[in-house]
Formats: C-alpha cells, sequence, structure tokens
C-alpha cells in the first residue's frame, strides 16, 4: 500500500522461482507421465523440446485453495461515513457503514496512539454504530473501522477483510480565539502607522498576547508567503500516526515476498514571482510579543517610511 494524490493505492508484486526440472524420454505414439510434489500455491508447468526449433507449451494449475494475490494481500474498501462534519468533546458520532458482506466490525480511534476500540456485528445490509467523542482526541482522531469475514471451505473461499479510514474532526470551541484587525485604508509616507487589535474569546482571568506583522505586498510576492494559520496548525487535520498491520497475507504465504520501497523526489515547483523587486526602501515590520488589555484590546504603532504600495498586515494571537 502506498499514498499518492491524497488517495491510497496498491501494487501486488509476484514472484516466480524453479522448483523443479528434469528431462523425459518419449516414444513416437506414446505419452509419459510426471509426478513432482508440491505445496499449496499457484504453479506453471513449461514443456519444451531439446531441439530450440521445436514446439513448447505451458500449463498454470493451482495447488489447494489458492486466491490472487490482489484480493487476498491487498484489503477491499469499506464505505464508510460519519453523521457530521465535526463534533464537540461529550458528543456521540454516528458512523454509517455499508459493506459488501457481513461481518464482525472492529473500529479503531486513533492519533499518534490508539485512543478506543469499538467492536459491532454488521449485518449485509449495513448498519450504524455509535462512537462517544472524548475529551482527549485534540483537534481530531481518525476513525478506521475493519470488516472481517471468515474463509468457508465448503465454497474455497479465503478469509477476507475490508478496511475504510475517516477523519472526525473535534471543534476547539473556546479554544479558538478570533482576531479583528482595524488598519487605516490609507497612510502618509514618514507618518505613524496605529493597527488596533481586538482579540474575541479569551478567557476570564487569562493572559493573552498578539504579535502583529506589516509587509510590503511586493516582498511577500517575491517570496511567494503565506499568512500564517495556527488554527489550522494546531487544529487541522493530522496525518495517520498509527500503522495498520495483520496476517491476512501470509495465508498465502506472503512473507516470500519483499517489502516495497518507494522512492520519490525531485524538483520543487520554480518560485512564481509576481512582481518586479522594490526599488524603495523596503517595508517589513514585526511588533514582537505584545500584551492584550483586559478586554482583549491592544494597539501596534508603525512608522512608515517614505513608501508607495501596498502593505498586508497580519497578526497571530494566542493564550
Amino acid at each position: 500500500w502506498y499514498r499518492s494524490n491524497n488517495s491510497w493505492n496498491y501494487e501486488p508484486v509476484t514472484f516466480t522461482k524453479s522448483i523443479a526440472n528434469g528431462q523425459v524420454d518419449l516414444s513416437a505414439d506414446g505419452g509419459a507421465t510426471v509426478s513432482v510434489p508440491v505445496d499449496w500455491g499457484q504453479y506453471r508447468l513449461e514443456v519444451e523440446t531439446s531441439d530450440p526449433e521445436g514446439p513448447a507449451t505451458s500449463y498454470e494449475f493451482d495447488a489447494g485453495w489458492y486466491v490472487s494475490s490482489t484480493t487476498t494481500e491487498t484489503p477491499d474498501g469499506l464505505e464508510i461515513a460519519l453523521d457530521k462534519d465535526n463534533y464537540a468533546a461529550g458528543e456521540v458520532a454516528r458512523l454509517k457503514v455499508s459493506p459488501h458482506f457481513a461481518g464482525e466490525l472492529l473500529i479503531n480511534i486513533g492519533s499518534d496512539k490508539l485512543l478506543k476500540t469499538v467492536t459491532a456485528s454488521v449485518p449485509a445490509g449495513g448498519s450504524t454504530v455509535d462512537i462517544p467523542v472524548g475529551d482527549d482526541w485534540g483537534a481530531g482522531a481518525y476513525v478506521t473501522a475493519t470488516l472481517f469475514r471468515p474463509g468457508d471451505a465448503q465454497e474455497t473461499r479465503m478469509p477476507a477483510r475490508a478496511i475504510g479510514v475517516k477523519w472526525l474532526k473535534v471543534d476547539p470551541g473556546s479554544k479558538k480565539l478570533a482576531i479583528t484587525l482595524t488598519p487605516p485604508d490609507k497612510t502618509m509616507p514618514r507618518q505613524q502607522l496605529s493597527i488596533p487589535v481586538s482579540v474575541a474569546g479569551v478567557q476570564p482571568g487569562s493572559n493573552a498576547y498578539v504579535m502583529v506583522a506589516a509587509v510590503d505586498v511586493g516582498i511577500l510576492n517575491l517570496t511567494n508567503y503565506k499568512a500564517p494559520d495556527p488554527e489550522n496548525w494546531f487544529f487541522g487535520q493530522r496525518l495517520l500516526g498509527m500503522e495498520i498491520r495483520d496476517i491476512y497475507g501470509r495465508l498465502i504465504d506472503g512473507s516470500l515476498g519483499n517489502t516495497g520501497k518507494l522512492r520519490t523526489g525531485g524538483d520543487g515547483a520554480n518560485m512564481q514571482a509576481q512582481g518586479n523587486p522594490p526599488t524603495e526602501k523596503l517595508v517589513a515590520f514585526f511588533s514582537g510579543i505584545v500584551e492584550l488589555d483586559a478586554d482583549g484590546k491592544a494597539r501596534v504603532d508603525f512608522d512608515i517610511p517614505q513608501f508607495n504600495g501596498t502593505v498586508r498586515v497580519m497578526a497571530v494571537a494566542w493564550t
């Protein structure tokens, strides 16, 4: 399994090796019998004459129960869906499971560690499972649902499993702050720029701080700079920090295979310059840490030099 373009893909790998060889003498009007002990698996018998220009043939057969690696080593996809886009801590999330077969469902909730496990029996028509959202789930957690189906010897059917993964987002609630900047639309060169700052959501008794920057848009375009987004950094979707492993591949002796190693890399995109370098004095100010008052407000002043252009004002606040 590997992840590419925000989706999971798989690439089965099949190896072939020689287990026996020999020579058989045939008469003009008779045949011959070849007997070779085999284990479970898939085999190919190749027959050719001693004459390089002579006929050749091959025959493939299975020993024991055999299922293609694309259906055994690779899990089936399990369709799952949550009833809401995000949840508050303490709410109950409802997970809808739409399977292709009935079986036992194992739900693991995790981020960089296992947070919760839920089990349920799911009929072929599907089911809905309730998942209480914990207070310790942070920005969210991954819901990993694995549906197991036992094998059936009479139908020569191997055991199967299907896997579905869904991100469950937890609403940050009171942990999220809202910043309001009210700078003037225009200011004159060589004058002070006053920027009122107001932050909503600060809990009573908490110390709150803010950092404000005012930078020439021309400089930002040259560096392709993106404004800081602490909300997405702290409360955004995380990468799945756990590995999913099982031994279903070993049921067809998958230990004979080698783990694939993906090699990626290459040149990054060229810098997208959206303007010429400025010829006047550069404008890039940073306030440092400024403590807010009891009402969650502050004022930051910058001395603007001789400058003709547009300045972008950015702020980050925290408690």
